[in-house]
């Protein structure tokens, strides 16, 4: 049983693993914006 993934969606989660509570982070849209909330959603709720 492997995982599927797409690389956006590899690329969304790599971002948001670099995104730190407390970091100020400014993002524009798509894919950088996605994982600015997955980041929220999950580790980083006062980024």
């Amino acid at each position: 049983m492997g995982l599927e993934y797409t690389m956006q969606e590899l690329m969304v989660v790599a971002g948001a693993r670099e995104i730190r509570d407390d970091d100020v982070v400014f993002v524009g849209m798509r894919l950088p914006l996605l994982a600015f909330q997955l980041a929220k959603d999950t580790h980083a709720p006062h980024a």
